[in-house]
């Protein structure tokens, strides 16, 4: 007994009959073996008889049984669709897809690139594989595997933190100066944006060098303050954010584009503190060192936390811990941290309000004023800060609003940004400031 298409089929003349006959042996579509056939039938019909599982498959072998019939296997898929081979890639990353093969055991990771020549596995980190398993027509397994890939970090391969920390060492070999004068007034070297791990303009040991030359100079200007009298022995080191990089930024994008981890980042960032700590700390009778947490330095963005869970005050609180070990030399170093959960703080030196805050408040580049007005309103601290110093905006700059108050933006420490540069053709200095204040007001601003 034939199926309703084996039966039309019959009743074709020869010539198309035949020419069915090839389309069902090349397992074309139902669509187009019906608009050769020439009839009317539902594509599910025609389907069943191509695939040979109708019932004019089940009569020839009930009335012809014989071992060639019995062994016809169900066809299946040679590949599943969704596992056919191919790499698909992007600048963030992309997946490939193998070849089907024999075996169970897992392949090596670079091994799964080797059919794609044009897909370099030493630009790629593998994240994440999936395997594929299916049988033949003739009975056999096979596996095919999806392997997702993002950047390798820039240099992961070649950076070795201890080489950085050694770079910090030579600097910390320079000879140690007089004991301090005195004098009046205070000094001021506020540091933000150093964005440790970063890789452009030239990574996280042009940072360091940065940092390092940059502290030395700033030191040098201090003695020449100090031996004319125009500062005392109070010296104002104010930490002021984004000095790591960090695994928040654009949801961990930015990741891929970093020489060092997080925890890496975060030992160089108490390195290059302590190196500051210990250029400044025999010059001077008092030194402060005020941190505040900025946006980079969020330890996480999965949750809601509070503005101090930061790795900026972290690390700066693990050199706080460390420089208690050593009271002869650090006695007079002070940590001032914000209140739990605040994101800005004040200190009051030489008859003066500083007010520290790392930026990323403010609604855009020129919000400074906007913002402190409503502190001021809010009756808060820093509403009340004679100088207002911030980060974030990554270039300097100076204003000067209400009575007698002045914001300073200082410049970024890290070595710019290659996209913003492309996008918008322009690009910010690095820079370090220093300045002296007394009584409320400013002077002998330094840019180093």
């Amino acid at each position: 007994m034939a199926c309703k298409f084996g039966e039309l089929l019959a009743g074709l003349e020869e010539d198309r009959r035949a020419s069915v006959q090839t389309l069902l042996e090349r397992r074309a579509e139902p669509a187009e073996i019906i608009a050769v056939a020439g009839v009317q039938i539902y594509r599910g019909t025609v389907r069943q008889h191509r695939d040979r599982l109708c019932r004019c498959v089940s009569h020839v072998s009930a009335a012809t049984p014989g071992p060639e019939e019995a062994a016809v296997p169900k066809p299946r898929l040679p590949i599943p669709k969704d596992w056919q081979p191919r790499a698909e890639y992007g600048a963030d990353g992309g997946y490939v897809v193998t070849s089907p093969r024999t075996g169970t055991e897992d392949p090596e990771p670079e091994s799964l690139f080797a059919e794609f020549p044009d897909v370099d596995p030493s630009r790629w980190l593998i994240k994440d594989v999936r395997r594929s398993k299916w049988q033949n027509a003739q009975g056999e397994w096979l596996t095919s595997f999806r392997a997702a890939f993002v950047p390798k970090q820039r240099g992961a391969d070649a950076t070795d933190v201890d080489e950085l920390l050694r770079v910090v060492e030579r600097y910390s070999d320079a000879p140690k100066p007089d004991a301090p004068a005195p004098g009046t007034g205070a000094y001021l070297v506020p540091a933000g944006d150093l964005q440790l791990g970063k890789v452009d303009g030239g990574g996280t040991s042009g940072i360091i060098e940065r940092f390092c030359e940059k502290t030395l100079t700033a030191a040098a200007r201090y003695r020449e303050l100090r031996d004319a009298g125009q500062v005392s022995g109070v010296v104002v080191l104010p930490w002021l954010g984004d000095c790591l990089e960090g695994s928040v930024s654009q949801n961990g994008r930015t990741m891929a584009r970093q020489d060092l981890g997080p925890s890496e980042q975060l030992r160089i960032y108490r390195r290059l503190m302590l190196f500051q700590i210990e250029t400044f700390a025999p010059e001077c009778g008092e030194l402060i060192i005020p941190v505040v947490p900025g946006n980079h330095d969020e330890t996480t963005r999965v949750q809601d936390t509070h503005g101090t869970d930061s790795w900026a005050v972290e690390g700066a609180a693990a050199v706080a811990d460390a420089l208690k070990l050593a009271p002869q030399a650090f006695g007079h170093v002070r940590f001032v941290f914000p209140q739990r959960g605040e994101m800005s703080l004040t200190v009051d030196v030489a008859g003066t309000r500083l007010g520290f805050v790392h930026g990323h408040q403010f609604t855009n580049r020129d919000g400074a004023e906007k913002w402190l007005s409503g502190q001021a309103m809010g009756r808060n601290p820093i509403g009340d800060a004679d100088l207002l110093i911030s980060a974030h905006w990554h270039h300097f700059r100076a204003l000067e609003f209400g009575a007698g108050r002045t914001w300073f933006q200082v410049p970024a420490l890290d070595g710019g940004s290659d996209w913003f540069r492309q996008k918008t053709g322009a690009s910010a200095p690095a820079g370090m400031l220093s300045l002296r204040v007394l009584d409320g007001a400013w002077s002998e601003l330094t840019r180093h």
